[in-house]
């Protein structure tokens, strides 16, 4: 009996090791975002334009547009990989790329937030603690499909199995899910319990079969699992799910028709509204632009980040913009994202030279 028991312990022991050294190489960018990214504080100028938008909660920091793209890069990431195994395998997908881009792009806006301001501890655990969260999982993902995933996806051949079918649909569903909803709130356990109950068994390769089995339900159950820890703490400090913004160019009858739209007040030729934030808000902005609206102000700010997609050979230029940082999609060879510090009373030009460039208009990161 105690051989047994000395042995349990053993590779509960590794298995904590493992665990803690994988934590220790995920939090070690850190240092680096601690150190080297890291910008003097410039005084601000006097505004000589009040902001009509100054009270909390609509009054929101403008640093938190640029420090709210981390989360949205992993959004990206998952909508990414799911346009690579759309047609090719798991092992085609650079889990290395997703996890220097993340920390890349973390240096690169905290250099121009910390301009404006000082994150705060708040925002710091947050960031951080996605950060390490995601690239554990790059690391572990990547290493066993680059190894194990990769050896089965061989023996299997050119012909996907059904439940490489069903893990394809439901990144999928998952990139989809994220545009609008926090990714804890996704049915892991219930996809899951779909898993076993719809992809059928064996069909083309039993070896693929079993390894796809192991792989997806692990991956869905352990998400699952933390999923549930997240929303516990997010319910304790729930997102603001709607904005307000400046709006000249339309009048308040033509902005209340749309639906989606809730005029709160008029000034000084303009109109103040409350919307939906997130995805909603980006699609929002874009059909009011084509509208005639011209944006002043959100959230009280005058400036945002925002991201247009286009081809490599063809980037987006903008006379006042300022282009924070460049990735390539690996789901589109050829094109990338661009990240772009804007006036937001240019918004209507940067979506215009989207256009312009056979690219488009992806996000406008809302504070």
């Amino acid at each position: 009996m105690k051989a047994p028991m000395g042995l349990l312990f053993r590779w509960i022991g590794r298995l904590v090791v493992a665990v803690v050294a994988l934590l220790a190489v995920s939090a070690a960018p850190i240092l680096f975002i601690e150190t080297r990214c890291q910008a003097p504080r410039q005084e601000a100028g006097i505004d000589p334009v009040p902001r009509v938008i100054g009270q909390a909660p609509w009054r929101r920091p403008e640093i938190q547009s640029y420090l709210s793209y981390p989360e949205w890069y992993i959004v990206h990431a998952y909508e990414d990989f799911a346009g690579v195994v759309k047609t090719r395998d798991e092992q085609a997908f650079d889990y290395a790329a997703s996890i220097t881009g993340f920390w890349s792009s973390l240096c690169d806006l905290s250099l121009r937030s910390t301009r404006q301001d000082a994150m705060s501890f708040d925002m710091k655990s947050m960031l951080y603690t996605i950060g390490v969260s995601f690239t554990a999982e790059m690391i572990v993902k990547g290493t066993y499909e680059e190894t194990i995933g990769r050896l089965a996806a061989w023996w299997r051949g050119p012909v996907k199995n059904a439940e490489d079918q069903f893990a394809t649909d439901v990144s999928e569903r998952y990139a989809r899910f994220l545009a609008q909803t926090p990714w804890y709130e996704f049915p892991f356990a219930a996809t899951v319990r779909r898993f076993w109950a719809e992809a059928p068994f064996g069909r083309d390769s039993a070896l693929r079969s079993v390894e796809r089995r192991f792989a997806l339900t692990a991956e869905y159950g352990v998400k699952a699992g933390y999923a549930a820890l997240i929303a516990q703490a997010a319910g304790l400090a729930p997102a603001d799910l709607r904005i307000r913004s400046v709006v000249g160019g339309l009048d308040a009858q033509a902005l209340g028709a749309d639906p989606r739209v809730k005029v709160i007040d008029e000034t000084d030729g303009a109109v103040v509204i409350e919307t939906d934030r997130y995805r909603a808000f980006t699609l929002l902005i874009q059909d009011l632009v084509a509208k005639g609206a011209r944006f002043r102000e959100i959230a009280g700010n005058r400036t945002a980040l925002v991201t247009v997609l286009s081809p490599i050979e063809r980037p987006v230029q903008v006379s006042g913009a300022e282009q924070l940082f460049a990735f390539p999609l690996q789901a589109r060879p050829g094109w990338q994202r661009l990240g772009l510090a804007v006036p937001i009373d240019k918004l209507d030009l940067v979506i215009q030279a989207a256009k312009a460039a056979g690219g488009r208009f992806e996000h406008l990161y809302d504070y």
